[in-house]
């Protein structure tokens, strides 16, 4: 019998498949079988055996922060896992639908040449957070098969070695290994084409020594304190023009401050202290006039006037430049920095008039120390 169905149900009818193949759509995007390459399942390995895992410390909320790597007799063997707390403690993966004939080189499925099932993402890990976890050794090479790692968290271990076998992992935007013990010299391959989309690099407290490579241009973020290179600051600094946070304290830098940093007009934060400069402070640092916090203090050797073009810095909340050198009048342009909080130009030869405070253009003023000066 024909049944003829008026418009308005047609309609409904239409509507209602679509959003059923919307929903199963949905539901196998959710649960589709996840499935690394078992290049770097096998890296993964590699890194938990060569630097102790069946020691690391994991947080015990696994609902929350996931599972510790290879437990609970592989119950939870899937790193990529997007079942509520069934994906591994610190790594982080990015999944997409298999491509037509790229179906070779993964899971099980490589090993009986068989095709991915339709079901099935294909997937890479691109983070890995291992902060404060107890990991002890060096890096092995297996992690340079981590090809599509952006993210690399490993501060605040008992790392040792270099970091030469790093040189693989083309795609990091984000490297941090301070805190660590690792030795030998700031890695050349930062200079290469590969890596000048980095935007962090965090080598702080470590045991670098040697001179400072050219560093990936696109760098927002630059920590290297606290480790004891014994060489100059090199006017290649100055190319970073995307630096908003530098930490160089503590670093055994010796020479003068390149002018070139004048060029660094994006500066939030900058911290050199700490280190044996010479000479004296460049003007063209009166072009930082994003800078909030500078610290220039414990540099002994430095010395000579501070150029009036630091009162440009209409934004800084912090000037540290005690046990310097420094000498003659402070600038009265100090005047003209309406959002300064702090200012501490302790033990240096200062002389002249305190004419560079004025609490009426200065009314965020609460920390001075001018003690062990000449002023009058």
């Amino acid at each position: 019998m024909l049944v003829l169905l008026s418009a308005a149900s047609q309609i409904v009818i239409c509507k209602t498949a679509m959003l059923l193949c919307l929903l199963l759509l949905f539901v196998i995007g959710v649960y589709a079988a996840r499935e690394l390459p078992p290049y770097e399942q096998a890296a993964l390995k590699t890194l938990y055996a060569s630097l102790g895992g069946s020691k690391w410390k994991w947080n015990a909320d696994t609902t929350r922060f996931g599972q510790p790597w290879y437990s609970s007799g592989g119950l939870y063997e899937n790193p990529c896992s997007n079942v509520t707390g069934h994906w591994w403690q610190g790594i982080e993966c990015s999944c997409t639908e298999p491509e037509p004939g790229r179906s070779f080189a993964y899971g099980n499925y490589y090993a009986y040449g068989l095709d991915i099932p339709a079901d099935t993402l294909q997937c890479s890990v691109t983070g890995i957070n291992l902060i404060k976890k107890g990991l002890v050794g060096s890096l092995p090479s297996a992690l340079g098969l981590l090809r599509n790692l952006t993210h690399l968290h490993l501060s605040h271990n008992k790392l040792i070695g270099n970091l030469a076998l790093l040189s693989e992992l083309t795609s990091l935007v984000v490297l941090d290994v301070s805190d660590n013990s690792l030795t030998g010299t700031i890695p050349s391959w930062l200079s290469s084409p590969s890596f000048q989309n980095m935007h962090l690099l965090n080598l702080g407290k470590n045991r670098f020594v040697g001179a400072i490579p050219p560093l990936p241009l696109g760098l927002k973020v630059l920590t290297m304190r606290v480790n004891p290179l014994h060489t100059t600051l090199p006017s290649h600094i100055g190319l970073l023009t995307n630096l908003y946070y530098m930490n160089i304290r503590t670093m055994s830098l010796t020479g003068t401050i390149p002018s070139e940093l004048g060029a660094l007009t994006n500066i939030v934060y900058t911290s050199m202290r700490s280190n044996m400069f010479t000479g004296s402070i460049p003007s063209s640092l009166g072009a930082w006039t994003k800078v909030q916090i500078f610290n220039i203090s414990l540099n002994t050797n430095l010395g000579g006037s501070l150029p009036s073009e630091l009162g440009n810095w209409k934004e800084v909340r912090y000037i540290g430049a005690r046990n310097c050198s420094f000498v003659g009048h402070v600038p009265s342009t100090f005047t003209q920095l309406e959002s300064l909080n702090s200012i501490y130009l302790a033990n240096n030869q200062f002389s002249g008039p305190v004419n560079f405070l004025n609490p009426a253009t200065q009314p965020s003023m609460e920390n001075i120390d001018l003690s062990f000066n000449a002023f009058r």
